[in-house]
């Protein structure tokens, strides 16, 4: 008796165990999808900008712009995994060094802003400023000052320049149920960069063999954005650039870099300055500044190249280098950020 009923209990297991490993149709309930990311790399002033290595993928309410699902791609794309539903997609590339975006948990409150820049970099600004400030104080005795800053810069954070920041959006994306064997659904995104690249070109210069090193802060600049929409925020911010020497038509020779920037701060108490620091092979150092804000023009600039004519000659002297400097002009251009 008790033998033909633990046959029965195996005959039933045996019955359960073919029961669950039986075939029913497979439903694909994640989404699956491909995304295709397409990077513009049309960029003024900076036609080598590399790959970014990788991209972050955000999928967010439409109607409370609230994260729903995150997924990390290479720069072109690649199938991610979310579930059926409307989203608001958002991307960008996750390995910039100089740029921290933060509260992208929320699609509307999104921020990329610029590190800090290193300490060295603002202890020459600060010296610099207060160069300045004491040769404007000594003209101002001898009548020859000009008209004060609109709005002083002195105490202007020093920035890092940004990295480039692409970013992309497609809104109102509808992710459909995937069936077994149904095509993969495919979404198209397209970015480009947040940042602008600038070049910042000083002199002619003669005797550029005598010069140790030339550094330049351009003051007034945005430090950090919304994603969203580009909006500026933060306080107005100086950005520092190593400037180097190269010819530039005719055989002349200039100060001469390119910088990134989210752009200039707005508003028209906003001035932007280019501040100079050049230091001659026996040490000796001089400053100077210049007014560009009108160069920052954008319906006026479309090569984004700030052109400061100022002629510089150093020339050797018994006592170490003395450099000589013309008087100082400016040439006016604007640029488009």
């Amino acid at each position: 008796m008790r033998k033909s009923r633990f046959h029965i209990l195996l005959l039933m297991l045996c019955a359960m165990a073919l029961a669950a490993c039986e075939r029913i149709p497979l439903y694909d309930e994640t989404g699956n999808l491909m995304l295709d990311i397409v990077i513009d790399y049309n960029i003024k002033n900076a036609p080598n900008v590399p790959e970014p290595e990788l991209m972050f993928v955000g999928f967010y309410n439409p109607e409370t712009h609230r994260l729903e699902h995150t997924e990390y791609t290479p720069a072109t794309g690649g199938m991610v995994s979310v579930s059926p539903g409307k989203y608001d997609v958002m991307v960008y590339n996750f390995d910039t060094e100089t740029v921290i975006v933060s509260n992208n948990d929320n699609m509307t409150n999104a921020e990329a802003a610029a590190t800090p820049a290193p300490a060295a970099s603002e202890r020459t600004f600060r010296a610099v400023t207060r160069a300045l400030a004491e040769a404007r104080s000594a003209a101002k005795k001898d009548g020859k000052t000009e008209a004060p800053p609109t709005r002083a810069y002195h105490d202007e954070p020093v920035i890092n320049q940004p990295d480039h920041l692409f970013k992309g959006e497609t809104d109102e994306v509808n992710v459909p149920f995937r069936g077994e064997g149904a095509d993969v659904f495919h979404i198209k995104t397209d970015t480009r960069t947040m940042v602008k690249t600038c070049e910042l070109r000083i002199g002619p210069v003669k005797g550029m063999e005598y010069v140790k090193s030339a550094e330049a802060f351009v003051t007034g600049q945005v430090s950090s954005v919304m994603l969203h929409d580009a909006k500026p925020t933060g306080i107005p911010s100086t950005i520092h650039v190593d400037m180097y020497h190269a010819a530039k038509g005719r055989g002349e020779v200039y100060f001469d870099n390119v910088f990134n920037t989210f752009g200039k701060y707005p508003g028209a108490d906003s001035h932007v300055y280019v501040l100079v620091k050049i230091t001659d092979a026996s040490g000796t150092t001089y400053t100077d500044e210049w007014d560009v804000t009108d160069q920052f023009d954008p319906d006026k600039n479309p090569d984004q190249i700030i052109i400061i004519d100022a002629p510089m000659e150093f020339k050797p002297s018994s006592g170490g280098l003395s450099p000589s400097v013309t008087d100082w002009t400016t040439e006016t251009t604007t640029i488009i950020l």
